[in-house]
């Protein structure tokens, strides 16, 4: 496979150095010069496989790929992409390697206008969470749940942000918006758990055991913690801290010292908004799919017997593209 990629890449390199000269149409349709028209038409779309020679096949599947070579075809892939002068405006920095070069490659075949002097914007980003590929990562797709989401449950999207980040197991009732968090090794051994945690000795006992329904938000993956400060420190590239910290999560150092480094500089309460936000998107993400698979859980306000406000329990009292 590494020998089949380089040379897929000396063919994607080879249209970086030399993209496909600039063409326009006269008024009957004709290819002409720049120089020839006042205001020339720019050449009809075609698929970028068409602009580039290479066909959508010659991509393996990412599955096939290790996080590093999918990283490093994306790479070469948005380098084609800027000698066409194709601009994508909204490709998320925190998006996983892997999916993000699927999303590339997937559009790979669809007919886009390129070679226009001043350069043309694509998006991939669909405007609809059901069919955007940037899936829970997109900005404006999370802006759209939100306004799909009853009001009342933006009370508890920062709360339950905050336990995760913590590394809380969070539980919501979405019925009452009682929110109780667990501490996260619960997940390891939940029979385990509750049966040394719930015991009479503890003198604990769980709400959410007792709920109709609930729903569960886990602490989120070493992968995706560290792309949160991938992408900060991209968004402070041009400090010093940025390139170092960049070093360091590509060096393989786990988030808690991540975090924990960026917590002693000046830069503390910056990564904190950034951070949360992110964390946020992940709830408004999960919280969308859960509530609207669930019957009776959809977007209506609550009944007159139901509570309105959010109780806070826990944490446990022990430690296509357009154009």
């Amino acid at each position: 496979m590494e020998r089949y990629l380089q040379q897929l890449i000396d063919d994607l390199m080879l249209v970086v150095n030399h993209p496909p000269k600039l063409t326009f149409l006269d008024f009957n349709d004709q290819p002409v010069s720049a120089g020839d028209l006042q205001n020339p038409l720019p050449a009809p779309p075609r698929p970028i496989s068409e602009w580039t020679g290479i066909a959508r096949e010659a991509f393996p599947e990412a599955n096939l790929l290790t996080a590093d070579q999918c990283r490093q075809m994306n790479e070469v892939i948005l380098k084609v992409f800027d000698a066409l002068n194709l601009i994508p405006d909204d490709i998320p920095q925190a998006m996983p390697a892997e999916k993000l070069y699927m999303v590339l490659t997937s559009h790979w075949d669809y007919p886009v206008h390129c070679l226009s002097a001043s350069g043309i914007k694509i998006t991939f980003c669909t405007g609809d969470p059901e069919t955007c590929p940037y899936e829970s990562h997109c900005f404006t797709c999370t802006a759209v749940k939100k306004n799909l989401l009853a009001a009342r449950y933006m009370e508890v999207i920062p709360l339950i942000a905050e336990f995760t980040e913590e590394g809380y197991a969070c539980f919501l009732n979405p019925g009452t918006l009682e929110v109780e968090a667990v501490p996260g090794r619960m997940l390891d051994n939940p029979e385990e758990f509750y049966m040394s945690e719930s015991s009479f000795a503890s003198q604990r006992h769980f709400l959410h055991l007792m709920w109709k329904d609930c729903l569960l938000f886990e602490p989120l993956q070493e992968t995706y913690l560290k792309s949160i400060v991938r992408e900060f420190s991209q968004h402070i590239a041009y400090q010093s801290l940025g390139k170092k910290l960049l070093a360091r999560v590509e060096e393989g150092m786990p988030y808690y010292r991540l975090d924990a480094k960026l917590k002693s500089t000046v830069y503390a309460g910056e990564w904190y908004n950034f951070k949360m936000q992110r964390f946020e998107q992940v709830v408004v993400d999960q919280l969308y799919k859960s509530m609207s698979i669930q019957n009776g859980l959809s977007w209506q306000e609550p009944d007159s017997q139901m509570e309105s406000g959010t109780k806070k329990t826990g944490p446990a009292p022990a430690p296509l593209p357009s154009v």
